[in-house]
């Protein structure tokens, strides 16, 4: 076997061994609120200045003793023709986040 192939094909291995690590992850999918909690709804929007790429998400934040940060919606979009000015790009960003709320939070 060509070196050159024998190193992809180890670090395709490696990679395809990390795939395991994916059963790992637990995602919460009901959120229960007690009283005595401090509670944050906070939005975000993400963007890549590379590409025309950008996100929202929603979570929520209570804090008591300890802190329990909860996941409740999310969004991407991804465009791949042409690419955006970045103050487009927060707009578009900005505009997927009301968007979000309106439709996933707002029901």
């Amino acid at each position: 076997m060509n070196p050159c192939h024998k190193n992809i094909y180890t670090e395709r291995l490696e990679f395809a061994k990390q795939f395991e690590l994916i059963k790992q992850i637990s995602i919460n999918r009901k959120l229960l609120i007690e009283d005595h909690y401090d509670i944050y709804l906070t939005a975000r929007f993400l963007r890549r200045y590379s590409n025309a790429d950008y996100g929202a998400y929603f979570y929520v934040l209570m804090e008591n003793v300890r802190i329990i940060v909860n996941l409740l919606c999310a969004k991407l979009y991804v465009s791949l023709l042409k690419s955006i000015t970045i103050p487009r790009l927060e707009l578009c960003g900005t505009l997927l986040l009301a968007k979000l709320y309106h439709e996933e939070l707002m029901r």
